[in-house]
């Protein structure tokens, strides 16, 4: 009796486990059953290790300017870090002629080709590189006053940072392109370069005309007109506020309509004065100003 229940039990279990079998069937077509079994049993492709985008970095650039009548002599300093191993080449805009160079840490040589200063180098980590070169200062043609123009390549590097040393013959200095001026303490002038861009410099000396005619004429001025209509005329009343920046104003003319009467015209003048070594000039202001018409 009881082999009879056993035997029974494991029937309705074999049947049921059919049965469920039998749920679970999928029914697709052959060439996305083969697809799936290649992509089963294909090898996983091992992910490969990302290399660095370029075998070394100059990280930082600072150039030491140091000017002199017909040239420069140019003081730069690289940090350099090589990221691969074996040699690596590394191109650095000709700043003029080459005078010294010393490679720090790395182990290598540096020669020109081209426009360029080629640095064949090996060695481990980040190391400064320090080249001295000179660079032709050319004479520029301004009225009034002394100009010379400093060209040069910069580095193509994370941050560029200039210093030039004024002598005693230049007054200021200008940068036309490749930098921005960040301060200019005294006879010290710090510039922010354009890393891989070409940096012009304006020199500009003294001026040459004397002290009367030192700067040239910058005037900023403002106006305000008040009209007053009329059924027999028209007023109008004008200010004229000039504000004199430098150079030397002697005058200052107000054009009229023509058909405008000038009625009554006042002027104040206040002259400049001097503080702390530099010039200011107060305001030149012109009171109103009635003109009138007839109708």
């Amino acid at each position: 009796m009881r082999r009879r229940s056993f035997a029974a039990s494991v029937l309705v279990a074999a049947v049921f486990l059919a049965g469920s079998l039998a749920a679970q069937e999928v029914v697709m077509p052959l060439e996305r059953y083969e697809t799936l079994r290649h992509a089963a049993e294909a090898t996983p492709t091992p992910v490969p290790t990302p290399k660095p985008g370029a075998p070394w970095a100059v990280e930082r650039a600072e150039i030491a300017i140091e000017l002199a009548p017909t040239s420069a002599r140019l003081r730069m300093r690289l940090s350099v870090r090589l990221l691969a191993d074996g040699w690596q080449t590394i191109a650095i805009p000709q700043a003029g002629r080459l005078l010294e160079a010393d490679m720090g840490t790395l182990r290598g040589r540096m020669e020109q080709a081209g426009t360029t200063w080629q640095m064949h180098a090996r060695g481990p980590g980040a190391s400064t590189v320090s080249l001295t070169s000179v660079a032709p200062v050319e004479p520029a043609a301004r009225a009034g006053r002394p100009t010379w123009t400093l060209s040069f390549p910069l580095p193509r590097a994370a941050v560029v940072r200039l210093r030039a040393t004024l002598p005693k013959r230049l007054e200021t200095l200008e940068v036309v392109s490749g930098g921005v001026l960040l301060a200019h303490n005294g006879r010290t002038v710090e510039i922010l370069g354009r890393p891989g861009s070409g940096l012009q410099l304006r020199l500009l000396g003294r001026s040459e005309s004397g002290p009367a005619q030192e700067d040239r004429l910058f005037v900023a001025a403002s106006t305000c007109s008040l009209v007053d209509l009329s059924a027999s005329r028209t007023r109008v009343t004008a200010w004229i506020l000039a504000r004199r920046l430098s150079g030397s104003l002697q005058s200052l003319w107000a054009r009229i309509p023509p058909d405008l009467t000038v009625m009554w015209r006042a002027t104040s003048r206040r002259g400049g004065s001097t503080r702390a070594g530099s010039r200011s000039y107060p305001p030149t202001r012109m009171p109103p100003m009635p003109c009138g018409r007839s109708a």
